[in-house]
């Protein structure tokens, strides 16, 4: 008799226990189904092949928060490596010009699909113009900037009220690279540059070498200090005197 028991408490035991897991795989799925996944307010994404360097990017848009309200023309800013800082750069072009500290601008941010490191983010071969066999893939930087001169900005003018010209390109590290690169070869397409941390040390600074072709005095910004162009390279290296 106390046999039977103990079974039979048992098997109500097992299906106890076993109500409360359905009940709680249940619990777990809810958020998947009622829960909206987060997405930036006001942005929008597309991709667009490119035929100078045979690869589809996903190209990500910030529109101001006046855009929908208004009929005017508005700055563009084309950040890089928008994979990893699109959606801090869009919060920032939200927020300053509400504390009346940037205008605002439409952020148009250049994407892999993929972060830096993985496959298909091609970063450093779009970002460098000269070859070092260390990174075989290097040295594709004309390439991509007829991408966004010849293909890119066309489609977002097209797309978007655009100031033809008001246009800033930002990049850091490699990124930076490039700016620079664009800056000393191709001044007329941008007319502001926010630069970071540029990676001036490639190629034994090779940089410097464009640097030459440039007026000598164009003020650099690196990392938070200006530099006259006229300075050493040790000086823009190191920041030492």
């Amino acid at each position: 008799m106390l046999k039977k028991l103990i079974i039979k408490k048992f098997i109500l035991l097992c299906i106890i226990i076993c109500y409360m897991w359905q009940g709680s795989a249940q619990i777990e799925q809810k958020p998947d189904e009622t829960n909206p996944p987060v997405t930036i307010a006001n942005s929008e994404q597309f991709t667009l092949f490119s035929v100078n360097t045979q690869q589809e990017y996903k190209i990500y848009v910030h529109l101001p928060t006046s855009y929908s309200t208004s009929d005017t023309t508005y700055p563009v800013m084309y950040g890089l490596d928008a994979d990893i800082g699109f959606g801090t750069a869009a919060e920032m072009s939200t927020l300053l010009p509400v504390r009346k500290e940037m205008p605002e601008i439409i952020l148009v941010g250049i994407a892999y699909g993929a972060y830096p490191g993985q496959e298909g983010n091609n970063r450093m071969r779009d970002y460098t113009f000269t070859t070092v066999p260390e990174y075989p893939s290097s040295s594709g930087a004309d390439k991509f900037f007829r991408f966004i001169r010849d293909e890119l900005i066309p489609v977002i003018d097209a797309k978007y009220r655009t100031n033809l010209n008001d246009r800033t390109l930002s990049g850091a590290s490699l990124g930076g690279l490039f700016s620079l690169y664009v800056l000393f070869e191709h001044p007329g397409i941008f007319k502001r540059y926010k630069i970071s941390s540029p990676s001036i040390w490639w190629d034994d600074g090779t940089t410097f070498k464009l640097e030459k072709n440039m007026l000598k005095t164009i003020l650099i910004c690196l990392q938070g200090f200006s530099y006259r162009s006229e300075m050493s390279k040790k000086q823009l290296i190191t920041g030492k005197n």
